[in-house]
């Protein structure tokens, strides 16, 4: 490959990158009504049930299932594949077959909070304001503010300085 070529090819995918960027942009409006930061393909079902805040960036990969609520929160990141499901399979249906009962629960993501790459939330959560969720932990708890947690099932890490 000479030169030009490689001079015309790196623009053309700079072009599309560009092109790419700005309808990811464009999704993100459409899903939740206002400006989100969109960093690649992401899906949520029944956004009409789903808030979010202002400044939040969302993740290639993230999948937030709005069954019943999900609120998040201001300057909220939701990195690479995390998952927000707020309805699931019950665990207290004796009925151990096919037919078992769904469970659904509010989802509540305070302001400031990082959810790693990987993470699920699951039914019925709150993180408070200011905490990290480590990289694949599975909540299933609630997590009080300016805390890590982290592993599964996500346990408490430390205490993080309020700002």
């Amino acid at each position: 490959m000479n030169s030009n070529t490689k001079k015309i090819t790196s623009a053309a995918i700079h072009f599309w990158r560009k092109i790419e960027w700005h309808l990811l942009q464009f999704k993100g409006w459409w899903v939740f009504g206002r400006p989100v930061i969109i960093h690649g393909n992401f899906r949520v079902d029944d956004p009409w049930n789903v808030e979010i805040g202002k400044g939040c960036h969302i993740n290639r990969g993230v999948f937030i299932l709005g069954n019943r609520r999900i609120v998040i929160g201001n300057n909220v990141t939701l990195s690479a594949n995390s998952m927000l499901l707020d309805a699931g399979l019950s665990t207290e249906d004796p009925n151990r077959g096919l037919n078992r009962s769904h469970t659904s629960s509010d989802i509540i993501i305070e302001d400031n909070v990082w959810i790693g790459a990987g993470a699920t939330v699951i039914v019925g959560v709150r993180i408070g304001s200011g905490s990290i969720i480590g990289a694949g932990a599975v909540v299933t708890r609630d997590v009080p503010a300016n805390c890590i947690y982290a592993g599964v099932p996500a346990r408490f890490i430390r205490k993080l300085e309020s700002s």
